[in-house]
């Protein structure tokens, strides 16, 4: 088998006995090298070539080149110093190389004639080959990574304490005003900062933390202008020890002021809020006050008056005030649905519906209410917000009873489970009409002229529901009553609590 090629060196022979020449040579080349003889006889190499096959010095004066070459390239090496005894130059081949633990190694090998006044010396020249196969993928991948780090919009870095920019792509480049990318290498990487100060900072999170990741950092652009740029950078150290800061740069100064102007909305929100909550409260007393003043005025002159005359006048003064009464505690409600916190606590169902009852004693004396509550669990959520919602719901009850009926009553049934709770009240009323039942939890919607609310009071306890993240249904026939379901899932605290009883009692 022939050789690849034959190179002819006419003009660069090495004299064997310039001494300086082989120093610097077998000192400073990170390849293998060696000066053989005809016969493959190794008479001198370097430290680089022992490392790559593992062999020492006693091990190479036992042996001759032929011992650690592959035996398909037995013939070839033969034939590379057979060429050389030939005709002076340099051949080169690729060669299967054995190491002394017995690896095989895919070699390029390059053989050169040394002019010493003797023939048959030659200078032996050894560097692991790259496949071709992971040649052409390595170009491929190099003009691939090439291709996209040019056509990214972050920009890409590597810099290094040392060397300061190593290498920047286009886009890196336009991001900081500059023409050129060979305008940015020469900038030192601390002159990119907008703020002096932001050098140090950032140095100290990368020693802390090995890396940087999306860090916000004002960066400065040739022409003094600032933008806000977003950084992640890995710190990766090679097998010499050098050390190399790898990145890349994201401009969200869009984002940046997007996100000051909205903390500015929301602290503006909040005082508006603010504004909003002691106006309400202000209102609802400021308007209340004068209602619960005229109610009373009005009982006190039905009293003193004694007229029947009178009393259809007083009646209608009364019923024009309760329903501007009810108006402003819905709102009230409303308002503080929407803008309070959730405050969760342990709720005594039977404590709450008798308390909320107490509200409707007007009606207690037609009206019957039953109350069967399943005990057992523990239950947590906020108890305000379930005491509003029963409240509007037992205000539909109380004011759209059958007055036609010998009896009528109101039924309110709690079953508990560990995750929830469903409160069902039932009633035996007027109903509601199927046309009306879609429309009922809307806002300012009434079913009948004689409702004597604004439309408030299901709106506001549907929102209240959601608020908990529970569901409200209801299911009526005209004529024979509706029923109410109110589904509100237990607060965790008292999902553990109820876990932990039930573990105990098995």
């Amino acid at each position: 088998m022939r050789a690849k090629k034959l190179i002819h060196l006419a003009n660069t022979e090495i004299d064997f006995s310039n001494s300086e020449i082989l120093k610097t040579l077998f000192s400073n080349s990170n390849q293998g090298i060696a000066i053989v003889g005809a016969r493959g006889e190794i008479f001198k190499f370097n430290s680089a070539l022992s490392e790559l096959l593992n062999y020492t010095s006693n091990d190479f004066s036992e042996i001759s080149l032929f011992n650690v070459l592959g035996e398909s390239s037995v013939t070839l090496f033969k034939d590379m110093l057979g060429h050389l005894s030939v005709k002076e130059g340099s051949i080169e081949e690729s060669l299967i190389l054995i190491t002394k633990d017995a690896k095989k190694i895919v070699c390029d090998v390059s053989l050169s004639t040394v002019k010493t006044g003797l023939k048959g010396y030659g200078l032996l020249t050894i560097s692991p080959e790259i496949p071709k196969v992971e040649k052409n993928e390595f170009y491929k991948f190099s003009e691939l990574f090439s291709k996209i780090s040019e056509n990214l919009n972050e920009g890409i870095f590597r810099s290094s304490p040392d060397e300061g920019m190593i290498y920047v792509n286009k886009p890196f480049a336009r991001l900081f005003g500059y023409e050129s990318v060979g305008e940015v290498i020469k900038q030192r990487p601390g002159g990119f900062y907008f703020d002096s100060n932001e050098k140090s900072r950032v140095a100290e999170l990368i020693q802390n933390n090995g890396a940087l990741v999306n860090e916000v950092i004002l960066f400065a652009r040739k022409d003094g202008s600032s933008f806000w740029g977003l950084v992640n950078c890995s710190v990766n150290t090679e097998y010499d020890g050098c050390v190399f800061y790898d990145g890349a740069v994201v401009d969200i100064t869009d984002q940046k002021k997007s996100e000051e102007l909205l903390v500015q909305k929301n602290k503006e929100l909040k005082k508006i809020n603010a504004q909003m909550d002691r106006f309400m409260y202000s209102a609802y007393h400021d308007v209340r006050a004068p209602i619960a003043s005229v109610l009373g005025l009005t009982n006190i002159l039905k009293m003193e008056l004694n007229e029947q005359r009178y009393d259809a006048y007083f009646d209608k003064i009364e019923e024009s005030l309760n329903k501007l009464d009810y108006f402003v505690n819905d709102v009230k409600n409303f308002s503080q649905n929407a803008r309070q916190r959730i405050e969760s606590k342990r709720i005594d169902f039977n404590s709450l519906i008798v308390s909320t009852w107490r509200k409707f004693k007007h009606v207690h004396e037609t009206i019957d209410l039953s109350v069967t509550v399943e005990e057992g669990i523990i239950f947590y959520s906020d108890q305000v917000r379930l005491g509003l919602i029963l409240e509007n719901v037992l205000k539909n009850c109380t004011q759209f009873m059958d007055s036609n009926k010998l009896e009528n009553y109101i039924k309110i049934s709690v079953k508990m489970a560990s995750d929830k709770v469903i409160i069902e009240v039932v009633d035996n009323g007027i109903g509601i009409g199927k046309t009306h039942l879609e429309k009922i939890f809307n806002m300012f919607y009434r079913a009948t002229e004689n409702s004597k609310g604004a439309g408030l009071g299901l709106y506001i306890s549907k929102e209240t529901v959601i608020k908990l993240r529970g569901n409200i249904s209801v299911e009526s026939e005209l004529g024979l009553g509706t029923i109410v379901n109110i589904e509100i899932p237990n607060d965790q605290k008292g999902k553990l609590i109820s876990r932990k009883l039930t573990l105990l009692k098995h």
